[in-house]
């Protein structure tokens, strides 16, 4: 099959002629304290390495790809409001159905990448994604823009999932939390990038060649595609536990400990060990694989109910800073009658970047503070939207308006980056796909509802949808304070019912 290593490496190198450590016959594991050995167990002993350097950064170029449409966007509604003449409602119709295709792509992705795999997947909506970033440059109707970015929605919808899942199944538990925020950095990576093209491309935030900027930031969906087909393997994690195909689920984990060098060979009774983890562990016995349904039973929807709402709300607060901006700058330079000079204009285009630059540092802190005991990956999340609230109402009501939108864009960015670890953790492997596919969907709807909640306040002044906004993270901090646990520091897939007194078991209470 496709994930097979013998695909990705010289048959010199497959696992069946590994090469044996110097001086033993076999480099023996250290297992955890189980009866039997667990993924998570593998995983730790493979660490961190080449290979899972390797696969974050070809990701990495889809997600640059992703935060580079999301500001080509943001330029292209203010463009076009010009110089298509788009009326209001045709603007913010544009926004609401490329959300839209996110929605309904998340809607599938868990379903997709359960049956045909992660790897296999991606491959196909990375390079068709591609292809539609590309068309979107060459339309010249308005009809056909709105059907061309809304597939490109849905493909997005599709792909965020599938990575975050991805790379979460090939990560250690030891500092999961901590690659997975730095992997979303590549997303402002891409913002900047965007910047970047923008001003080789554009005039101004509202006025320039848009559709060399469309082609321009299209190119690193292209490098992913090619980089996950040829350097890439299957999840070791969806073979062993979706598809019971335990054989070769070990040989993708010999192949990972070969690329981190390690050169481990495993055998029959590491295979039975897995095997026999995976009929002893609830989660796999009782569960449907890829079940929307499977979301709202049991301790699950718990998680369900406040995390849907979380991530609308940071969707909608987000993408709406992001969406609105350049039309504020506009509006804020109108407003105080600037001339229609080159530095004016370059200076719009500088107002986007300072606010992109603002999510740097939040990369950063969020690094520090998703594996910290006292914060970790819940408490972090309800701090970043009541940190990310105060600066928006500061940013509505004072002067400075661009430093303020940048620490709420910072600060809400931490809390962002933060939500894909924490989800992928919080459902288990045969749903984890569909439980961020769905959360990732459920934040759509915010993008969707987002457009007609800004431009009317848009409408009463330039600053008005920030204080919106606040409202909004207020909602989104209950939210997420009344998540059942937290997850920092424990391995996928663990169960409650296994988790001794104390913080673990109070969380345990919490979801009964």
């Amino acid at each position: 099959m496709d994930a097979s290593p013998s695909r990705l490496f010289p048959d010199s190198l497959t696992p069946r002629t590994l090469p044996t450590p110097r001086n033993s016959r076999s480099q023996k594991l250290k297992f955890s304290s189980h009866h039997f050995a667990t993924l998570d167990d593998y995983l730790s002993n493979i660490g961190f390495g080449l290979y899972q350097i390797r696969a974050y950064l070809i990701l990495g170029f889809v997600l640059i790809n992703d935060g580079a449409e999301v500001v080509v966007l943001s330029f292209l509604l203010a463009i076009l409001n010009k110089e298509w003449g788009l009326s209001t409602a045709e603007i913010g119709f544009l926004g609401s159905v490329i959300f839209a295709g996110f929605f309904v792509g998340s809607l599938f992705a868990g379903k997709i990448s359960d049956i045909y795999g992660r790897k296999k997947s991606l491959i196909y909506v990375v390079l068709a994604l591609y292809v539609f970033a590309m068309w979107s440059a060459f339309v010249y109707s308005y009809p056909m823009l709105v059907f061309v970015r809304t597939i490109f929605g849905f493909l997005v919808g599709l792909q965020f999932p599938m990575c975050f899942t991805y790379l979460a199944e090939i990560t250690p538990k030891e500092g999961r939390g901590k690659f997975l925020v730095l992997a979303g950095g590549f997303f402002t990576l891409g913002e900047l990038l965007a910047c970047l093209v923008a001003f080789f491309t554009l005039e101004s935030s509202s006025s320039g060649n848009w559709r060399a900027l469309f082609i321009w930031v299209a190119q690193p969906a292209l490098l992913c595609g090619l980089g996950i087909a040829y350097l890439m393997h299957e999840s070791p994690r969806h073979e062993i536990i979706v598809k019971k195909n335990y054989k070769e689920g070990r040989r993708i984990l010999e192949s990972m400990f070969l690329a981190n060098g390690m050169g481990l060979e495993l055998n029959e009774e590491d295979e039975e060990k897995l095997k026999h983890w995976v009929e002893n562990t609830e989660h796999f016995k009782t569960e449907e694989v890829a079940s929307i349904r499977t979301l709202f039973k049991g301790k699950t929807k718990y998680i369900t109910a406040y995390l849907w709402p979380t991530w609308m709300v940071l969707s909608l607060v987000y993408y709406g800073m992001v969406y609105i901006l350049p039309m504020s700058l506009d509006a804020i330079h109108d407003n105080e009658n600037h001339n229609e000079n080159e530095e004016n204009r370059t200076g719009e285009i500088w107002g986007m970047v300072s606010a992109i630059i603002s999510e740097i540092p939040s990369i950063v802190l969020g690094y520090f503070i998703v594996e910290h005991d006292m914060l970790g990956r819940k408490n972090s999340m309800v701090y970043g939207f009541i940190g990310s609230g105060f600066a928006l109402l500061f940013a509505g009501l004072f002067s400075s308006f661009v430093f303020w939108v940048s620490i709420a864009r910072g600060i809400l960015n931490c809390a962002f980056i933060i939500a894909s670890p924490y989800t992928t953790e919080l459902y288990s492997t045969k749903v984890r796909t569909t439980g961020l596919g769905m959360a990732s969907a459920a934040s759509r709807i915010g993008g969707v509802i987002m457009p007609w909640i800004a431009l009317p306040l848009l409408s009463v002044g330039p600053t008005a949808p920030y204080l919106g906004f606040v409202l909004f993270c207020g909602i989104g901090a209950f939210c997420c304070y009344k998540l059942p646990y937290d997850t920092t520091n424990k391995e996928l897939d663990f169960e409650l019912k296994d988790m001794s007194n104390g913080r673990e078991g109070n969380s345990e209470i919490l979801l009964h």
